[in-house]
């Protein structure tokens, strides 16, 4: 009986981990409800996973908040932007698809390539801040050319969450089941996730800059 307690009982580690998934998670939901906060959210919440993915034993509370609170000036504009900016490609996209005439379905396209692009930058752009210091310009750079350079991983981390939100489109039972899987500790597991290939990439540049 005394076993099932032990520090490294596998099931004790399980609960740890599960834990501090649902810690990661309230602290990513909390900070993100102003909505202009997320950008500075993404940061501490990448910054947080990809320490816990490396297992450097960190606080994931003072961590977190660290990070929040040292990128927010740099992080806040740039969320901002790149939100506005996906939210008017996405409403042209949405009057192209349903509104305007079957003839110019083709208009789709370059709406779809710019969107793209704009996850793109979002998926490489805040764990970059969260760890470089960096101009904005090297930054959205920097993005671009990981995303481009790690096509795969991008597609992958951009199909989940599709897939998810189609899953929830197809009846309301899909919409509470995955909503509350989110609300719980689902956005902090898709970043622990998402981390076990972005750490790989974070370390890969810093080996070819050093």
């Amino acid at each position: 009986m005394k076993d099932l307690f032990q520090a490294d009982n596998p099931l004790i580690r399980i609960l740890e981990c599960f834990f501090d998934l649902m810690e990661l998670n309230f602290l990513f939901i909390l900070t993100s409800l102003p909505l202009f906060t997320i950008g500075s959210s993404l940061c501490a919440l990448y910054n947080t996973s990809i320490k816990m993915i490396r297992k450097e034993g960190i606080s994931i509370h003072k961590n977190y908040m660290h990070c929040f609170r040292k990128q927010f000036k740099s992080a806040t504009p740039l969320w901002i932007c790149l939100f506005l900016l996906c939210a008017f490609f996405l409403t042209d996209l949405y009057i192209v698809c349903f509104i305007l005439d079957r003839k110019y379905v083709l208009l789709q396209v370059p709406f779809l390539i710019l969107l793209f692009v704009l996850f793109s930058i979002i998926i490489y752009a805040f764990p970059l801040l969260s760890f470089y210091e960096a101009t904005l310009k090297d930054t959205l750079k920097n993005a671009i050319l990981l995303s481009l350079s790690n096509l795969p991983t991008t597609i992958l981390i951009l199909f989940i969450p599709a897939f998810l939100l189609f899953l929830s489109s197809l009846s309301g039972k899909n919409l509470v089941m995955i909503g509350s899987l989110l609300f719980f500790f689902g956005f902090a597991a898709l970043a622990c996730f998402y981390s076990l290939f972005l750490s790989k990439i974070l370390l890969s540049c810093e080996k070819d800059v050093s």
